[in-house]
């Protein structure tokens, strides 16, 4: 995700319905994606938000929700 120009008003958008006092973000990070995560954190802390890094190895998939057979990453 590039957050320069209108890419990071969407993201302030999509952040705006969360309180910062109560909610942080995790933001998944691939070691092909940290020059990315450097733009998407300056937005992140230029809005107030809490965050936390979880890197992870080449290829490994994040899943939302449980499936019976597959590995769950975030619920």
């Amino acid at each position: 995700m590039e957050v320069d120009g209108g890419s990071s008003a969407a993201l302030t958008a999509e952040l705006a319905p969360f309180e910062k006092g109560d909610y942080y973000l995790a933001v998944f990070v691939w070691p092909d994606s940290f020059a990315h995560f450097r733009e998407l954190k300056a937005v992140i802390v230029r809005q107030g938000y809490e965050y936390r890094l979880v890197p992870l190895p080449q290829g490994e998939k994040v899943f939302m929700g449980a499936k019976s057979n597959v590995p769950v990453k975030v619920q």
